[in-house]
């Protein structure tokens, strides 16, 4: 059996800067990218000090905390 090499593009300045442009569809672009190193279940990345991208990397059935503080606080 071939070895597995896996990579996580989220500590990669680079690949993290990439990964904002292909979701917000060229929208947005940063100088920089960093992952915060406080979470422990999910990643966020700071581009530029204006940006926050979080990923959740455990995904579970139901609502997410997270994800409704987030909206609730957008809404207002």
């Amino acid at each position: 059996m071939d070895p597995v090499y896996v990579y996580d593009a989220t500590w990669d300045s680079d690949l993290a800067r990439i990964l904002l442009e292909v979701i917000s569809d060229g929208r947005e672009r940063a100088e920089r990218a960093r992952p915060m190193t406080a979470e422990q279940s999910n990643t966020s990345l700071v581009y530029d000090d204006r940006l926050i991208l979080k990923l959740f990397r455990r995904l579970r059935p139901g609502r997410n905390p997270d994800v409704e503080v987030t909206t609730a606080l957008a809404a207002a």
